[in-house]
């Protein structure tokens, strides 16, 4: 027989074991949760970026620039007088589904010029889609270039809705955010631009 001393002994020994082995299994139970913690985290960390590259998927092949067009006649056919160089802003839509509601602003060394003239759509297009601007914004634009700039120095911003609705505006330096709508306004021309418009 075992006396009592020694089965309280025991029992102790018996109770600082369970004690031990309970506080092992807290804290590996502990560690358990903090790692699944981590991979739920993860988890939506990466459903987040993926779901934002699925919406930013259509408007990061969005963009625009102005181009010169080839040179045309000014006068009768035959007898031609002059010729004239188109402007045209390029939309390059690489996705497979239009945008729509597109503005702008032309910008020069980081100052607005103005406003460039909206589109309601933008169809899909790879090599690009050339709108002709009004020859009343292309003497703008060269009244803001000098005798020495090249429309290349003329930089446009944009936003646009995508198919999915959300809204986007890509930056001169090309950088693109989500935004919450449309422009509020356009800005206007700047004043010493208009100045020389022929009425």
């Amino acid at each position: 027989m075992i006396s009592d001393s020694a089965a309280a002994e025991l029992e102790a020994w018996a109770t600082l074991g369970a004690t031990v082995l309970a506080c092992f299994a807290l804290v590996l139970a502990a560690l358990a949760w903090r790692r699944e913690q981590q991979l739920s985290r993860r988890l939506v960390e990466n459903e987040e970026r993926n779901q934002e590259m699925r919406e930013r998927a259509q408007a990061a092949l969005v963009t625009t620039w102005l181009a010169e067009g080839e040179a045309q006649p000014v006068g009768p056919a035959e007898r031609p007088w002059g010729h004239y160089v188109p402007l045209f802003q390029i939309f390059r839509n690489a996705s497979e589904t239009s945008v729509y509601q597109a503005t702008g602003e032309y910008v020069l060394d980081g100052q607005v010029l103005g406003p460039m003239q909206p589109r309601a759509q933008v169809p899909p297009s790879v090599d690009g889609i050339g709108f002709r601007i009004a020859n009343r914004d292309k003497a703008r634009l060269a009244r803001a270039l000098g005798e020495d700039g090249s429309f290349d120095d003329v930089l446009v911003t944009i936003t646009f809705r995508d198919a999915a609705g959300l809204w986007w505006r890509r930056e001169i330096d090309g950088r693109l955010s989500r935004v919450d709508g449309p422009a509020r306004t356009e800005p206007p021309w700047r004043p010493d631009l208009i100045e020389g418009d022929e009425e």
